[in-house]
């Protein structure tokens, strides 16, 4: 009886350290993380700069910085996940034991590849060359070789021409995260849909965008009047939108304050496409299906005779230059926009 409680145990041992062990590198920029006994250390080393967390929602590793991993057991197989951009030079690793095949030669698929690093040892250097960055998303102690799959994000739920919406119906962000691809996510009956852009809800961003040249399309099962979207856009910022008008775009910097920076109306369409030639950045977006958005939503309801006129608070354009009596247009008093009809 003995010998076989014996046997069980060693089974049981084999069994658990064969278990894959998983590190993810993401928003919360953990450099030391301690999992199953496994401690995995993203240092300096010699080099210049620290690994710091990068807008791929990954963390990115410098020139002669280290990847250390200690662990209670001997482990066999690491494999690692980087970001994949051919018009940047990756920086080169090296190991202090066993063998590693980088990911130039190894699984990849589309933005992301796989370096694979194969020996036995409890302690393990990974120590990147002198020149180059990468992006880290993923270490994977001896498990099954990892799969990549597309990273598009495209939902195909039908919409129901039954839904109700509401007046107006609020879109946020969804909660995922990726980067510079094909997206399509349906919220409260509404399918938002880019060629081309990013979604990003962690600790540090929370938007979903449309990159430059590309298009953000917006389908309901009931014909839109208008949209109202708040978020962030650069000086110079233009758009088109077939069909509808665009009312109001923001002539200055957008801010996270949840204000709107393109404001559209007169769709009459259960279908609007919104042609962007810079980044438009969205923190939610306001869909009018009974009647255009009012202009209170972009703050031209106000008049400039509201303002209390004081020799301190003069008035600008939104060029911040002072204007006379008489101008008509948006102005700024006191930080606040108004428009002097």
């Amino acid at each position: 009886m003995r010998t076989k409680f014996w046997v069980l145990t060693l089974t049981l041992f084999f069994s658990l350290s064969t278990f894959a062990t998983t590190f993810l590198y993401d928003a919360d920029g953990t450099q030391t993380q301690t999992i199953d006994g496994i401690t995995v250390v993203l240092a300096q080393g010699s080099g210049s700069n620290k690994p710091a967390y990068s807008s791929y929602n990954g963390m990115k590793l410098y020139a002669n910085n280290t990847i250390t991993i200690d662990a209670e057991q001997a482990f066999k197989n690491v494999q690692l996940v980087f970001a994949k951009n051919e018009n940047k030079e990756y920086v080169k690793m090296s190991c202090s034991d066993g063998q590693i095949v980088s990911d130039d030669a190894s699984t990849s698929l589309e933005d992301k590849k796989i370096a694979v690093w194969t020996g036995e040892t409890t302690h393990l250097v990974f120590t990147f060359g002198a020149k180059g960055q990468r992006v880290l998303f993923q270490i994977e102690i001896d498990g099954e070789p990892i799969e990549l799959y597309p990273v598009n994000y495209v939902d195909t739920t039908a919409l129901d021409p039954e839904f109700v919406y509401g007046e107006p119906t609020t879109l946020t962000v969804p909660d995922m995260n990726f980067f510079k691809h094909e997206y399509a996510f349906v919220q409260q009956n509404i399918r938002v849909s880019c060629g081309q852009g990013s979604i990003l809800n962690n600790d540090t961003a929370h938007y979903f965008n449309c990159n430059a040249g590309y298009t953000l399309v917006f389908e309901a099962s009931q014909p839109m009047k208008g949209l109202a979207i708040d978020g962030y856009v650069r000086k110079l910022f233009t758009a088109s939108v077939e069909p509808g008008s665009i009312e109001y775009l923001s002539p200055e910097w957008g801010d996270e304050e949840n204000e709107p920076v393109v404001v559209v109306k007169d769709i009459d369409a259960t279908t609007v496409t919104i042609s962007c030639d810079k980044n438009l950045r969205c923190y939610q977006v306001r869909v009018y299906f009974d009647a255009n958005p009012k202009e209170s939503v972009y703050g031209s309801e106000e008049a400039v005779e509201q303002i209390e006129p004081t020799e301190s608070a003069p008035t600008c354009d939104i060029l911040g230059r002072p204007v006379r009596s008489g101008y008509r247009g948006l102005v700024i008093q006191k930080g606040k926009k108004y428009l002097v009809r």
